[in-house]
């Protein structure tokens, strides 16, 4: 063996050449498969072989990785496109049914959510209602009232009206505050005790003591009222509705099996998509199927019979005797369906549902031979094409336009046409989306007359001039809201750019507060003691101030001479109290004529 460098003799085990100090190669390691390390004494360390297996695994996690990457992206699109190859068309129709009713199952329940949370006694509501008149209305007034009344109108620019309403357990109170032109003028308070079945009416500003009447002797049903709060309660949540309503959906396409599929465009608002066209002959065979379906289902609906029980129990029914009957005219339909063969229904009706590449529907439609009802949505981008059509021989109406989307706000422009002719134009602006879902309004919409109205009503010989104000027409309905219980909202009217009126109101829901029954009063048979007891005056001194005309103090000091004079000491406890001779001869009634 010798040194390759130098050609010197070595001898087998050397590592390096006694003669130039080269290191010497040995058989193992020439091998191309080692690598040489240097130790940390700066030797060298035993050859190590490398590794093919950290290789595969650096490729097999690179392709994981695309693997769950493409799911997550496209994983819709890929599961749609192997259902609607693999699948027959009545189980893709199924299939696509399945993916987008609940859905619309949440939206329904959603909206019965929203009742129920509305209508709960246990909340307490506050409300201001201002209405602003413009000078059409003004004017309108005017030219319409007798010239000696003119006077005592024209002075309101806005009126105010507020209310609480509060509840505590079997007790309602309701509060309503009267304003004009930004002046307090009456506070009216009213208490129903339905326990005691009493209601207390007073004017605290105006009379120191309320008026109690018996809710019996008003034929006012109070044990309704303590059962608003029980009927509430048995509503059922959303979440068991929206089920409900996805199993029955489900029963009732399970039974459609005449479908075919094919490749359409569906276009709405100017916005076009390719898609998968699914149109179900429904037929008489295929009507019983789906009756037949949905009984069975309402058979087996436990939910549904505890339901129908709990309304059974709140109507005073016998809850078991009402299942029985229920049971019973189900199993008696069935029967009845099982023997019919003719349902009546002479040719079937068609269903149309477009569906993209994610599974998602774009629209569907219901049609018979002349007449046709749809609703399309199609997306491109941000913008959205809606198309609400409902056609039958000789009339034709029809929505349609284009939503824009950007971020959470939403921006729509959208036409009413009957028979291709433009009615109504509606937009909405800065639309929060967001808030939109939690069933909450928060933007504006605006509605106008299109151009074509001044003709259209002119054939019906309307006068011109309500042609005109018609044709000019334009409602804002604007509101902005913090939350679901917390609200402010704008409805105003213009003719062209001359304000009409407008309501702008502020709700807030929150929870009741404590009712106050009035220690302070007298029974209904004496309320013309309680009116004598008015304080006629202070009421048109606050009109005078909101801006009334100062004639109108003279109708004041003669309903306070009308009434007994006297205001602060009114006889509410005597019952042998006589009316003034100064009502006898100015009764009420004869000042206001």
């Amino acid at each position: 063996m010798e040194c390759k460098k130098c050609k010197s003799p070595v001898l087998e085990n050397e590592r390096f050449c006694a003669n130039c100090g080269a290191p010497l190669e040995t058989e193992e390691q020439a091998k191309p498969d080692y690598d040489y390390a240097v130790s940390n004494d700066g030797g060298f360390q035993p050859p190590q072989k490398k590794s093919k297996k950290k290789v595969l695994l650096a490729i097999i996690a690179a392709v994981l990785v695309l693997a769950i990457a493409t799911v997550a992206f496209a994983g819709p699109v890929v599961k749609n496109f192997a259902c609607k190859t693999f699948m027959s068309p009545s189980k893709y129709l199924l299939h696509v049914e399945k993916e987008n009713m609940e859905d619309i199952a949440d939206e329904i329940g959603s909206l019965l959510g929203l009742v129920k949370a509305t209508g709960s006694i246990n909340d307490g509501v506050s409300a201001d209602v201002n209405v602003t008149l413009g000078n059409f209305v003004k004017n309108l007034i005017s030219e319409n009232v007798d010239s000696s009344a003119s006077p005592y109108i024209s002075w309101i620019n806005k009126i105010g009206i507020g209310s609480d309403m509060a509840f505590d357990g079997s007790k309602i109170g309701y509060a309503l505050r009267l304003s004009a032109n930004d002046k307090a003028i009456a506070n009216i308070n009213a208490a129903l005790d339905t326990e005691n079945k009493n209601a207390y009416i007073s004017i605290p500003d105006l009379a120191d003591k309320a008026v109690r009447v018996s809710l019996d002797d008003m034929g006012f049903d109070a044990e309704s009222i303590n059962k608003l709060g029980e009927f509430m309660a048995i509503i059922p949540d959303e979440d068991v509705v929206s089920s409900m309503i996805c199993r029955y959906m489900r029963a009732s396409v399970s039974q459609i099996k005449n479908v075919t599929k094919g490749k359409a465009t569906v276009s709405a608002g100017g916005a076009a998509k390719s898609c998968t066209l699914l149109t179900a002959a429904i037929d008489e065979p295929t009507c019983i199927n789906i009756l037949k379906a949905v009984i069975t289902e309402a058979k087996n609906d436990s939910e549904l019979k505890k339901i129908v029980a709990n309304f059974a129990q709140f109507a005073g029914e016998d809850a078991s005797e009402i299942i029985e009957t229920y049971d019973s005219s189900l199993s008696e339909a069935l029967q009845s369906l099982n023997e019919t063969t003719d349902f009546g229904l002479e040719e079937p009706f068609f269903i149309d549902v477009w569906v993209d590449n994610r599974g998602d529907v774009l629209g569907v439609a219901i049609r018979t031979t002349d007449a046709s009802i749809s609703a399309k949505a199609v997306e491109d981008g941000k913008k959205t094409g809606i198309a609400i059509e409902f056609k039958a021989p000789g009339a034709e109406f029809a929505i349609a336009g284009v939503s824009t989307e950007s971020g959470s706000k939403s921006n729509a422009e959208y036409d009413i046409m009957f028979n291709g002719m433009n009615i109504v134009k509606i937009g909405a602006e800065n639309i929060d989306t967001d808030k939109y879902e939690k069933g909450i309004f928060d933007g504006k919409v605006i509605l106008s007359a299109s151009d074509t109205v001044s003709s259209l009503l002119s054939m019906t010989g309307m006068d011109s001039e309500v042609i005109d104000l018609i044709a000019n027409g334009r409602i804002e309905i604007s509101s902005s809201a913090k939350s679901a219980a917390e609200s402010a909202s704008k409805v105003s009217v213009y003719s062209g750019s001359e304000l009409i009126a407008d309501v702008d109101a502020i709700v807030n829901k929150g929870k009741g507060s404590k009712v106050a029954i009035p220690t302070e009063y007298v029974d209904v048979d004496k309320a013309d003691q309680w009116a004598a007891s008015i304080n006629y005056q202070k009421l048109i001194d606050s009109l005078v101030e909101a801006g009334a005309p100062q004639e109108l103090k003279m109708l004041g000091s003669m309903l306070t001479q009308s009434s007994g004079a006297v205001q602060e000491e009114a006889p509410y406890e005597d019952s042998s109290y006589e009316v003034p001779a100064a009502e006898q001869t100015y009764g009420i009634g004869k000042v206001i004529e």
